[in-house]
């Protein structure tokens, strides 16, 4: 990813990144598929809408961004289609919540 910077004031970007919980981040938009898959496993989905500073910084339209508790980016994957996010998980051996009926 590129060093640039983006204006985030006023963004609600910041207000995300305090939350000490596992999230994903889209920048454009995010599938269906996908927003039942948050919603599914209890993950918070912040989508925000695509500007060009996001390209500037090296971000992806449309793509996944799964950010750890500390807000590490765990993955960063241009597909936007869930099942990346099981495969990390399975993996990583790291247990989610039980998707909701």
């Amino acid at each position: 990813m590129s060093t640039a910077e983006i204006d985030c004031r006023g963004c609600p970007l910041v207000a995300t990144l305090s939350a000490m919980t596992w999230q994903i981040h889209v920048y454009g938009t995010a599938s269906a598929e996908l927003t039942n898959w948050c919603a599914g496993h209890r993950l918070p989905l912040n989508v925000f809408a695509w500007r060009s500073e996001h390209e500037t910084a090296g971000l992806a339209r449309d793509a996944i961004y799964l950010l750890r508790p500390d807000t590490y980016v765990a993955i960063a994957d241009t597909s936007g289609a869930p099942n990346v996010l099981d495969r990390y998980f399975v993996e990583q051996e790291i247990q989610l919540l039980a998707p909701s009926q």
